[in-house]
């Protein structure tokens, strides 16, 4: 008897998944450094990983649509923020040099979860705003990334520029190697760890109202920065002779600057 009911179960279950729709979307880029790919309102977490290739890919990781209703048979859904012409509730336009995709999810509803793989050389640009409670995670990116949302950002195996900034949620930074271009990264409730290669040469600009920063470089107050402090902590210094701009600023919250 048991027998026969886990083998019913195992036939349903590929009955219904035959009926699934594609879960993947795939386009080409012919140049990723020279590339832009932006991301709009998607919610929840937001994995993304960067490789040696030319192909954006991205999956449905996870998917709470019901089956479309008997009523609706023979027709398409619409969306308010854009086209669905990927199949997976996401609009992608291609621009010259830049790929823009708008998830179509209401901000309140969530029913497709992402994660992407992009050409490790692209540069990303994702503003969300809090009503998405956006929490992004990226991976193995050698070019710009620019990153505005309302919950957590956490970066590993990055090269820079970077400019990101949070407004509740933890920043959390890994740089394997550091662009020469400028980098910023501003929150305003939520710890900010940044780990650099030990060897790095920056001009560091830190600044903090209610909380402290720690580092295990060697930093040594700018004698140019002699003006009278008036609220805050700010700390300016050049570390192993100056080099890469690097601007931190946290409202609420402690910042960390590691050696690698």
């Amino acid at each position: 008897m048991n027998t026969k009911i886990i083998s019913m179960g195992a036939l349903l279950f590929l009955v219904n998944g035959s009926r699934l729709p594609a879960q993947e979307y795939h386009t080409t880029v012919q140049d990723p450094k020279a590339t832009t790919l932006i991301l709009e309102n998607f919610g929840d977490e937001l994995p993304i990983e960067g490789y040696a290739g030319n192909d954006i890919l991205v999956t449905v990781v996870s998917n709470s649509l019901k089956e479309t209703p008997e009523r609706a048979k023979g027709l398409k859904a619409v969306y308010p923020a854009g086209t669905d012409n990927t199949g997976i509730a996401i609009e992608a336009i291609k621009d010259g040099n830049t790929v823009k995709l708008v998830c179509l999810n209401a901000f309140f509803k969530h029913d497709m979860k992402y994660k992407l793989k992009v050409p490790e050389n692209i540069a990303l640009r994702i503003h969300t705003g809090c009503e998405y409670h956006t929490m992004v995670e990226i991976e193995d990116i050698k070019n710009e990334i620019d990153v505005e949302v309302c919950k957590s950002i956490k970066l590993k195996n990055v090269s820079g520029p970077l400019v990101l900034s949070s407004i509740n949620g933890e920043i959390s930074v890994v740089f394997t190697e550091l662009s020469s271009k400028p980098i910023s990264i501003a929150d305003i409730n939520g710890e900010v760890d940044v780990t650099l290669p030990s060897k790095s040469a920056i001009n560091l600009e830190m600044e903090n109202f209610h909380g402290g920063m720690y580092t295990d470089f060697d930093v040594v107050k700018d004698k140019k920065d002699d003006m009278k402090q008036v609220g805050g902590n700010k700390l300016m210094s050049k570390i192993n002779g100056g080099g890469t701009d690097l601007k931190i600023t946290n409202i609420n919250g402690n910042i960390y600057l590691r050696k690698g």
